[in-house]
């Protein structure tokens, strides 16, 4: 009834979202123009004059009473405006530059006096290099800023743009940064990170943004990359780039052969290809590339995963000899090992000595090897000149294995990562008037991690361990605590699988009321489905240890927001709300967490007789089967002795797995929250804006940390050795206030300096120690840490003169 309720409330945010916009409900992919038109000899504006942006016959708009003309829902790119009027001159405007989510202002002036027959005037616009309309820290990077940087990837690009730290944002944690394409979010709600590649080619412009973020984005305390992808064009076009090289350093004595020059240890190959399929109806935009890495960091094969193991036990005897190892009853005495490390140079002695230490080749063997393929492709079809739908693919493919200093001598060992990103989307895209569109899209969001040895789990060599534990421990040599080992046999023993897969539904809708207010509003809903699956093998005990984690989280969110476009004052204000529901429960008695392995009595036994105790006849022989002891059902003495034995116990009363199930969880309860915020741009001269921004922020909690250990399985032993997930967990939440100032300092430099304040609340944190019934102690995610970050970012922007830039 709860989930009911709460679904109900939502759907009245949404419905009241649609009433106030009277509209079907675009969002974060498009930028518009906006001017003054005026005679260019007496100063007054041109009522009714025809504005049309170059190449489409259905971008444009008419200037107003005052000469005001707006022209909305542009993708971001380069474009050209043509500005007509009966008895003034035809006058074209080029390169101008529109970004996501800001005005473009183009004035123009416009001469009375008539040209010959079809000239046109032609004016080249300046970018200026102060956002006027730019309430909060953000930066916008276009395609072609991005093919004059010396970078390769997606990530090279933020890494460049102020606030960005190794991947944190202003402080943040990582997996705090919401990840766009095109509108749908793209981030893996399973950690937090981008679940499916972009490479450089297919980006038209980046918006990186690191202050009080619009209404319309969510799920994110820290930042926003907001990418747009580039549409097909109506002219062929193609390009094609790669390179080679290789890793070169001169710690040869550390990392094996990594001072020898292989120039096609590294391989690139990127092509990309755009044209019309049909004329003015059908377009595409694709682009493939193809990477691969031999790898730098090198092993030797001087054993097999199936080679006998070391021991530092005297075969004959069992016992412990300090500075003695054995290998097949031979011994190796410690004249021949010495007191340091047994290196690859050592192995080599015993080699030259005679003695056979391994059944491997010696060969090198690449011990971190990488290969990625992706794929983009984006078709465009253009249903009328006002609808067009879209179709976006994105995927991604890669293979890897990581250094281990503990398997140079047995790389073979080491255990394949296999990752696959995809996303699919269907987009429809309409103008409804000139001030006026919308947008519908469904996305299909894939994420899928693989790690093993072998694809079958059950395949024997996944746990091969032919005589230990796997390691070759110098500490009997050494006589110290230090551990010097390398694993001689086997391979990385676990087996690990996790695919999420995420749909979306999305609508946005905008409406310019007049040159002043702008009125945009939107829902989102996002069905998410985690699959999870680990395997573990102890060589020493031969126990295997694993669970299958199936469930299905549920976000939905909703916004209204309006932007107020003043000559000495631009405000952007909203309001957003957001729903989650994990689906998951938590155990009713933490300190008897696993439904399999009850701890208690009580919660194993039924109470037959009802007096809320385990008596002694309770678990009892139930002779005639009625599930209730009765005077003469007793304990079976099953070995004669005379005794009733623990053993003996026959559990015939003893809850069912699916009766305890029934009783064992509790559901996690649905959050919600309103988020409100705001940011204010004051120009204080044409060269100078300063702004300011408020606004707080909600994000659920990864759900790596909500649904770790979702059999609430306990390790045996003393200390915190297990960890469970907290499927309700309390969303994470950031107040942030902003002040910056944009100034222009000559015609080609200007800078960008922003102070900034975050508090920081319910972060998560594995603090929270439970202690179970016999004594077993374990540890718990909850919200618990606070934290507040400040800070100033300052950014110097040099455009290109004198032969240089920044």
């Amino acid at each position: 009834m709860r989930k009911v309720n709460d679904l109900f409330r939502l759907g009245w945010v949404l419905l009241l979202t649609f009433i106030v916009n009277q509209q079907i409900l675009n969002g974060g992919t498009t930028g518009k123009i906006a001017g003054n038109l005026i005679d260019a000899e007496t100063n007054e504006p041109l009522i009714g004059c025809n504005v049309l942006v170059e190449g489409s016959d259905y971008l444009g708009a008419a200037s107003d009473l005052d000469g005001n003309y707006m022209i909305i829902g542009i993708p971001p790119g380069k474009y050209s405006i043509i500005a007509t009027m009966i008895g003034y001159q035809k006058t074209r405007i080029t390169g101008i530059l529109v970004s996501v989510d800001l005005t473009t202002e183009v004035n123009v002036e416009m001469s009375s006096e008539v040209l010959s027959s079809g000239e046109v005037v032609t004016v080249t616009a300046e970018r200026p290099m102060v956002v006027k309309d730019l309430t909060s820290s953000a930066s916008h990077v276009s395609a072609d800023q991005i093919k004059a940087m010396p970078v390769e990837t997606f990530g090279e690009v933020l890494d460049m743009q102020a606030g960005m730290v190794a991947g944190h944002v202003r402080g943040g944690r990582s997996g705090e940064t919401l990840y766009m394409v095109d509108g749908i979010p793209v981030t893996d709600p399973y950690n937090g990170n981008l679940a499916v590649d972009i490479e450089n080619t297919s980006i038209q412009e980046l918006q990186f943004i690191t202050g009080a973020f619009n209404a319309e984005y969510g799920q994110a305390m820290s930042g926003v990359v907001n990418i747009v992808t580039k549409d097909g064009s109506d002219k062929w076009s193609y390009n094609i780039s790669g390179y080679f090289g290789d890793h070169v350093s001169n710690h040869a004595k550390l990392f094996r052969n990594i001072d020898q020059v292989s120039p096609l240890e590294q391989r690139n190959l990127q092509v990309s290809l755009s044209g019309p399929i049909f004329k003015n109806k059908l377009s595409f935009f694709t682009t493939a590339r193809i990477f691969k890495a031999d790898g730098s960091l090198q092993g030797v094969r001087q054993f097999k995963v199936d080679d006998t193991f070391y021991s530092a036990l005297d075969p004959r005897t069992g016992l412990g000899v300090d500075g003695r190892w054995w290998v097949k009853g031979l011994n190796l005495s410690d004249g021949s090992i010495g007191y340091a490390p047994l290196d690859l140079d050592s192995l080599q002695n015993f080699k030259t000595m005679g003695y056979r230490l391994g059944t491997g080749d010696s060969s090198f063997v690449s011990m971190n090897p990488y290969s990625k393929t992706s794929f983009h492709t984006k078709l465009t079809y253009r249903v009328t000149p006002t609808l067009s739908v879209n179709f976006n693919i994105l995927r991604d493919n890669s293979w890897q294995r990581n250094w281990d200093e503990f398997f140079q001598l047995n790389p073979d060992g080491l255990q394949d990562h296999y990752k696959t990103g995809g996303s699919y989307t269907l987009g429809l895209n309409q103008q409804l008037s000139q001030t006026s569109f919308y947008s519908l899209g469904y996305s299909r969001v894939e994420y899928e991690w693989l790690e093993y040895k072998y694809k079958n789990p059950e395949d024997t060599k996944t746990y091969a361990d032919l005589d230990g534990d796997g390691s070759l421990d110098l500490i009997n040599v050494l006589g110290t605590q230090q551990l010097y080992s390398f694993i001689t046999g086997g391979i990385q023993n676990s087996w690990f699988n996790r695919r999420t897969l995420s749909e979306v539904y999305k609508g946005d809708y905008t409406n310019q009321l007049n040159h002043v207010v702008e009125l945009k509003s939107g829902f989102q809903a996002r069905l998410n489905d985690l699959y999870r699956r680990y395997i573990a093998f102890d060589v020493q005990t031969g126990d295997t240890t694993g669970y299958v984690l199936k469930v299905k989280p549920q976000e939905f969110s909703g916004y209204l927001q309006t932007k107020l476009e003043f000559s000495s004052l631009i405000v952007n204000a909203g309001l957003r709300y957001d729903y989650f529901n994990s689906n998951f429960h938590l155990p009713v008695d933490m300190r008897d967490p696993d439904v399999y392995s009850p701890i208690k009595p009580e919660h194993r036994y039924i109470d037959a007789d009802g007096d809320g105790y385990i008596d002694d006849q309770e678990p009892f022989v139930d002779s005639n089967e009625n599930g209730i002891w009765e005077p003469g059902e007793t304990y079976t003495d099953i070995d004669g002795d005379g005794k009733f034995d623990t053993s003996e116990k026959v559990v015939a009363n003893e809850y069912s797995l699916a009766q305890r199930k029934a009783v064992w969880y509790k559901d996690a309860k649905p959050k919600a929250q309103f988020s409100p915020r705001i940011g204010i741009g004051y120009p204080i001269s044409d060269k100078g804006v300063i702004h300011i921004s408020y606004g707080h922020f909600f994000q659920i909690p990864n759900y790596e940390d909500m649904f770790n250990n979702p059999e609430f399985t306990i390790s045996s032993g003393t200390g915190l050795n297990s960890v469970i997930g907290n499927a309700d967990l309390k969303p994470q939440q950031t107040v942030s206030y902003e002040i910056g100032l944009q100034q222009q300092l000559t015609d080609f430099i200007g800078f960008d300096l922003n102070i900034y304040y975050r508090d920081i609340r319910n972060l998560v944190s594995a603090n929270k120690v439970w202690e179970t019934y016999d004594k077993r102690k374990y540890v718990q995610y909850i919200n618990l840490d606070y934290a507040n970050a400040r800070g100033v970012t300052l950014s110097l922007e040099k455009r290109h003169a004198d032969y240089w830039s920044t």
